[in-house]
């Protein structure tokens, strides 16, 4: 305790530590006499910070540390089983063949500052994403979309959409829900350094690129751990930004911190033959993949044609390199192979088969396009945001020479990576992770629409494929949107518009004697530790 106190008094001293709300001290732990109750402080090592504290602007999964915790949307997945669940609305349901929807809203629940949740709530928070000025990183997925919201009652609104759309639950129910009052009288600015949900916890202090300081909000409403977050055990969360893998080792191994994420493969033997350490596994069925830039039509800095525009070339990639190798050497060698798509979404194909290693099939490829000779292009690699990122890249980087192509890693903070993919400025090939979950179509139109109609996507598409997206949008029947997801996946698989990778398992690891982690089932697709499963040693 002495060392965290030590942490945030030289930050307070600073005057660099923004503190949000009066964050009381980490009390002891209770003796067997008294009531049980959110108790003492866990301290974080993290590898990445995130992008702004304003939901509306942190979209990508690298916001964990804030998404995960402070907002909740209409609807969210659940972390023990992947499936769909009710979040801020209790139940939904499509009127006029998928034209309108209409959301019956949780009754009894609170922002963080007391503030009322209400149908209200639901549509400012909809015209506040509509609106061009908020810069809203789901707004081109949403507007196209969206036509009217109407507040039928305090606990019911009900959606009007340009053309039937089946995807409303995850599209519209995964928005993060602002505090109407709140957010208009601070202002965006304001808003995105205090930023105020419903989530479990609160945000209550913050160091950009340095600390995230959560506390546990005790009128939080779920107490059901395989629908989401449950109320905290830990009075306190401070989330410690430590990009470099050993530098945040060594936190631990000094009790600086008490719970680590993306533990690297080469130092999971050593800590779990340290004592009082465990490393835990928890696995994702995210996507893991190099996007291939087959959008650009030439390279921007030589005028020279886009190679990557080829779908030889694409599939002479996914030949050339061997990922099973890399996982097992450089991973946690638990991770399955990836054909693009989440293993518990709607219309994944089993049968689908990864791309084979086989490097005289790549050369021959290659050589069938033109690039015989091989050329030149670069790897990003958003730094820490996914558990050996760097390494996989350049051990990919290895095997494209092998077979001529000369990739150079270019590490760069997450932060920048994902606005320069929203921008289209990544030329190349660039580390990523997609969406899993239930439902696949939001994912398939932000990485696989064609030309700039694609939020995050650099992949050229096609005219069929976006096709198919329209009437998968379109059919609220589950069986049928299944059979046109399905025809997707393997449309894309066959372009090889990526380079398919893995689903990534994340490794945390934990000091026992200060942490207690729960015995329960959990999945993650963005990384984020399931705080809520966690609690005092005693």
């Amino acid at each position: 305790m002495m060392i965290r106190r030590r942490f945030l008094g030289s930050l307070l001293a600073s005057g660099t530590l923004l503190v949000l709300a009066c964050a009381a001290p980490a009390s002891p732990a209770p003796s067997a006499s008294e009531p049980t109750g959110p108790s003492g402080t866990l301290t974080v090592g993290i590898a990445s910070d995130i992008i702004s504290g304003d939901f509306h602007l942190a979209t990508g999964g690298g916001n964990w540390p804030l998404t995960t915790y402070v907002p909740q949307g209409l609807t969210g997945t659940s972390p023990a089983t992947g499936e769909l669940v009710p979040m801020l609305a209790t139940e939904w349901k499509a009127l006029e063949n998928g034209k309108v929807w209409e959301f019956r809203l949780r009754k009894g629940v609170e922002f963080h500052n007391g503030e009322p949740f209400t149908a209200s709530a639901v549509k400012y928070t909809f015209e506040r994403l509509l609106d061009p000025a908020t810069k809203a990183g789901t707004r081109p997925q949403v507007a196209p979309v969206y036509d009217s919201i109407e507040i039928v009652d305090d606990y019911t609104v009900r959606f009007t959409l340009k053309a039937p759309n089946a995807i409303i639950p995850t599209l519209f129910g995964g928005q993060a829900i602002f505090p109407p009052k709140y957010t208009q009288s601070v202002g965006a600015e304001e808003f995105a350094k205090r930023p105020i949900g419903t989530g479990p916890y609160k945000l209550v202090g913050r160091r950009p690129g340095e600390v995230i300081v959560l506390e546990g909000f005790e009128k939080f409403w779920n107490t059901d751990k395989k629908q989401g977050p449950t109320r905290s055990q830990f009075k306190e969360v401070i989330q410690r930004i430590i990009p470099e893998d050993q530098t945040r080792i060594a936190a631990l191994q000094t009790k600086e911190v008490g719970l680590i994420v993306n533990v690297p493969t080469a130092s999971v033997k050593r800590l779990e033959s340290s004592p009082n350490l465990k490393v835990q596994y928890v696995s994702s069925d995210q996507p893991i993949a190099l996007l291939i830039n087959s959008m650009a039509e030439a390279d921007p800095k030589t005028g020279q044609p886009n190679p990557f525009r080829d779908k030889r070339v694409r599939q002479a990639v996914n030949y050339a390199v061997d990922v099973d190798n890399i996982a097992k050497k450089l991973l946690t060698g638990k991770e399955r192979r990836s054909t693009g798509l989440g293993y518990a979404s709607l219309g994944f194909d089993a049968s689908i088969k990864p791309y084979s290693y086989d490097p005289p099939k790549a050369k021959e490829l290659l050589a069938q396009a033109g690039y015989g000779n091989g050329f030149t292009t670069a790897i990003f690699d958003p730094t820490g945001r996914w558990p050996g990122s760097k390494e996989v890249s350049e051990a990919i980087g290895g095997y494209l020479g092998a077979v001529g192509i000369k990739a150079s890693v270019q590490p760069a903070e997450y932060a920048v990576v994902a606005q320069n993919l929203l921008e289209k400025k990544l030329y190349g090939l660039s580390f990523w992770g997609q969406s899993g979950g239930p439902e696949p179509v939001t994912m398939l139109t932000f990485f696989y629409r064609s030309g700039p109609k694609a939020v995050r996507g650099v992949y050229q598409g096609s005219p069929e494929m976006d096709t198919l997206l329209d009437q998968a949008l379109a059919e609220v029947d589950a069986e049928k949107r299944a059979a046109l997801i399905k025809r997707m996946h393997r449309m894309y698989i066959d372009d090889a518009a990526d380079l398919f990778l893995f689903f990534n398992v994340f490794a945390f690891a934990h000091d026992t004697t200060l942490v207690r982690w729960e015995n329960t089932e959990f999945e993650t697709t963005t990384g984020a530790a399931p705080y809520w499963a966690l609690s005092p040693a005693r």
